[in-house]
């Protein structure tokens, strides 16, 4: 992560919110998304309740999953077989979608993803088969993705949700630099970012405070995502909450997840 998130149980805090909120979804009679697993993976059930009285965007946690699932099934509907989710944490992918023949490899800091599949194996869910690959995206992880196995000369759909908010532009074009150094031709790539309105929301203010206290602020954002991830060699379509019925990728939200006043993008990009 970034320098503000100095340390792995940060990270796996966020990461808990993240399945707490994907199993409350997961109960509503519209559920956005299903997450048959999240609940053996989540965390404080009080917790992620205040921070959505701070006003944290607990709605884009459902908009950005079900977003990338449209990105990943379209990738490997097209032929790629390699996925890679940066920063995966609570994510659950491997176990609920269907990725016959592809290779999932899940990067995270060290033991995220190992106490996540042995949180699940003793629920009595077996490992997905899934390649585990501790990385800190501060350093130069790509060499750690390849030594594991994916290949950079062949396409790859490339995941990396929730993570932006805490880089500054100057570790944004890093990391995307070297996500396009393995990154071949015709890859795809998901991911979401704050728009640079967002911390200007006076709704956003107490949630934002909070992050801050708690050493994790959000300090990433992107006016132009699209000229933005052009800029790396990227051709992108961005939408907020409210546009991603027009992507063609998922179908509306209902009301309930769409927060104008939290202005977040939902980018789908391909690699020239």
């Amino acid at each position: 992560m970034a320098d503000q998130v100095e340390n792995a149980s940060a990270v796996r805090t966020t990461s808990d919110w993240m399945a707490v909120i994907r199993h409350r979804e997961s109960t509503e009679p519209d559920a956005y998304l299903v997450d048959p697993y999240a609940e053996r993976l989540g965390g404080s059930e009080a917790l992620v309740a205040y921070l959505a009285k701070l006003g944290g965007p607990n709605e884009v946690v459902i908009t950005r999953g079900r977003f990338g699932d449209a990105v990943i099934a379209e990738a490997l509907g097209s032929g790629v077989d390699q996925v890679a989710i940066l920063a995966s944490g609570s994510d659950t992918r491997p176990w609920r979608l269907p990725m016959p023949g592809a290779t999932v490899y899940e990067a995270d800091l060290p033991g995220q993803v190992e106490t996540k599949i042995a949180t699940l194996a003793r629920a009595g869910v077996s490992p997905a088969g899934q390649v585990a690959v501790d990385v800190d995206l501060r350093t130069p992880w790509a060499e750690r993705l390849t030594a594991a196995g994916l290949d950079p000369h062949r396409p790859a759909v490339f995941l990396v949700e929730g993570l932006f908010y805490y880089f500054p532009a100057d570790e944004a074009d890093l990391l995307l630099d070297r996500l396009g150094s393995i990154a071949a031709e015709g890859s795809r790539l998901a991911l979401d970012i704050p728009d640079s309105a967002y911390a200007d929301e006076p709704a956003n203010a107490e949630f934002l405070a909070y992050m801050q206290d708690r050493g994790s602020p959000f300090v990433g954002a992107s006016a132009d995502p699209v000229r933005w991830l052009a800029g790396h060699g990227w051709d992108a379509s961005a939408y907020l909450a409210a546009d991603l019925g027009s992507s063609g990728l998922v179908p509306a939200p209902p009301a309930r997840l769409v927060r104008p006043d939290r202005p977040i993008w939902h980018v789908a990009a391909r690699r020239r």
